[in-house]
């Protein structure tokens, strides 16, 4: 049995993909791994070069097709719930690990007895925030400068570390984990990055290492661009809400991540002169006030949009 399943999340990534699985294929372990490589049905040869590396490692990948696109969400969940590892590492299609030793290294740390005392379910990473065809400098995605223990706090305070650096406990196996289990599969809006992060850190802490052994590509067809900035934002924005109904102990801070997406899909709308959809974001931020300091946030970004400035830096 793999001790780590690689998730990788892929669809129309031609350009990348081969970067991506090569990344995975390179990394020097002490321990089995697999690569489960969920394609949805793409309209280009990533199907075709996901094959092509199936056949030549069978014993390594496991390659998961469909016949119709299931979108981001569905193809993750079904990808995670295919993989046999006692770990999960998260890798997009368009992504890539920069380190031969990456995988071993946060398994080490992860089963490092000085660290067991901070009941860790997940590690990350530094990361280089890649941009394609250079668009913008390249530029480290984390501001912590060494090992560090991110708590539930800090995880939901802001996105502390890029998803391809993320490797966490298969709560599919893990019998431990089994609430987590059982409440990611009841809801949709679950199934991407944040949430996910956000249900991982009521369970455990995250590991951090300063190390930067990552690639995040930054592109005109990254998922939250084809897929709709503003609607992304409002889809997270619910994912929280109902994290925080099934959490309630933690729901005032969960609140604050409603109002932050609920505004920020907002001005995504406002940015494209969709009025209607801003009015209705803006009025369900102002509905989610859970506290003074929520309300004085919501009074400044509401400013910031008179002004054309933008709320969250």
């Amino acid at each position: 049995m793999p001790l780590v399943s690689v998730a990788i999340i892929t669809y129309n990534h031609e350009k990348y993909i081969s970067e991506t699985i090569e990344s995975i294929l390179m990394q020097r372990t002490n321990f089995q791994l697999e690569i489960v490589i969920g394609e949805d049905c793409s309209t280009d040869n990533t199907s075709k070069i996901c094959l092509e590396y199936q056949k030549k490692y069978p014993d390594t990948i496991k390659l998961l097709s469909c016949n119709e696109n299931r979108g981001f969400r569905q193809n993750t969940f079904n990808t995670f719930s295919n993989c046999k590892g006692e770990y999960i590492a998260f890798l997009e299609g368009d992504d890539f690990w920069t380190d031969e030793n990456k995988l071993q290294k946060q398994v080490d740390v992860l089963n490092d007895i000085a660290y067991q005392k901070y009941n860790l379910i997940a590690a990350c990473c530094q990361t280089t925030v890649f941009f394609q065809n250079n668009i913008s400098k390249n530029r480290n995605f984390s501001v912590f400068k060494d090992i560090h223990i991110i708590d539930f706090e800090e995880n939901i305070e802001k996105w502390q570390f890029a998803t391809c650096s993320f490797i966490f406990k298969n709560f599919f196996i893990d019998n431990s984990l089994s609430k987590l289990k059982d409440n990611f599969c009841k809801n949709k809006l679950f199934w991407s990055d944040r949430p996910l992060e956000v249900l991982l850190s009521m369970y455990g802490n995250f590991i951090y290492l300063p190390e930067n052994m990552c690639c995040f590509r930054r592109h005109g067809n990254n998922m939250t661009i084809i897929g709709n900035s503003a609607r992304h934002n409002e889809e997270g924005a619910f994912a929280y809400l109902h994290i925080a109904k099934l959490y309630p102990d933690k729901k005032e801070k969960i609140k604050e991540l409603v109002l932050r997406w609920l505004l920020l899909a907002a001005e995504d709308h406002l940015k494209n002169k969709h009025f209607k959809h801003f009015f209705r974001c803006n009025f369900l931020a102002f509905m989610n006030i859970s506290s003074f300091l929520a309300l004085k946030n919501y009074v400044k970004c509401n400013l910031f949009f008179l002004v054309n400035k933008k709320i969250y830096k």
